[in-house]
């Protein structure tokens, strides 16, 4: 275990295998989300990733197929396809910014998994807009960054502005394959199918805000990761 200073909080790593297994599965009721965590449910709404307690045992049961082992294997082959697909786009002795094309294929690649966006559509627009309420997360961290984020400052409304402009695009999409009348085997297609504990289906404003959270989960830090990870291979 590491313990790293945040401004006025600790941050503790924990990279042992038994340990992270301790925190996370075995003694997991002996832990909650940290502030910033729980700040996300302001701008991504009720998506497993700001979620606690009986609630997130509820989401994650949901969510769960979309992990199983065919599911997942289904996700490698849009990984693989459209990965290639970027890097044969790319010209011999071409300078490229790593960092923004691993976050455009990253996200190409989750637009796919999440709704099934064809190849080079990428996610709707207003999905970019899920990097500025973000960025406001890191003042969930002290308590003077906790006020800030309630005033109307020009940050605060181009984030609130960003995330309503998110959730009308996924909301969009949402229609779009209601109306098409096939659930699909994608993310959203397991959502739309997926019933509660008492077998009713899931609220559209739930679906919206897991689609955003695990959209932004999956092409935020996996992009950060390979660009990193490309550094290093190459120095």
């Amino acid at each position: 275990m590491a313990r790293l200073p945040h401004g006025p909080v600790w941050i503790h790593l924990v990279s042992d295998p038994e340990l992270v297994r301790e925190v996370l599965v075995t003694r997991a009721d002996d832990f909650t989300i940290g502030r910033k965590l729980r700040a996300t449910r302001r701008y991504l709404g009720d998506g497993l990733l700001g979620s606690e307690g009986e609630m997130h045992r509820r989401q994650r049961a949901v969510v769960a197929p979309a992990f199983h082992r065919d599911a997942v294997e289904r996700c490698v082959r849009v990984i693989v396809d459209r990965t290639g697909s970027a890097l044969d786009a790319w010209g011999d002795e071409q300078r490229t910014d790593l960092r923004l094309e691993m976050t455009r294929i990253a996200r190409d690649v989750m637009a796919g998994v999440a709704w099934g966006e064809e190849p080079g559509a990428g996610p709707p627009p207003a999905l970019d807009d899920l990097a500025a309420p973000i960025d406001q997360l890191e003042n969930a961290t002290s308590p003077a960054g906790r006020i800030a984020m309630r005033l109307p400052t020009p940050a605060v409304r181009r984030a609130r502005a960003a995330a309503a402009r998110s959730r009308s695009s996924v909301e969009a999409v949402i229609a779009r394959r209601r109306a098409a009348g096939s659930e699909g085997d994608d993310l959203l297609g397991m959502l739309l199918a997926a019933r509660d504990e008492h077998g009713d289906p899931l609220p559209d404003a739930l679906v919206r805000d897991e689609l955003r959270t695990v959209f932004l989960a999956g092409q935020e830090s996996v992009s950060n990761t390979m660009a990193w990870t490309i550094w290093l291979v190459s120095a």
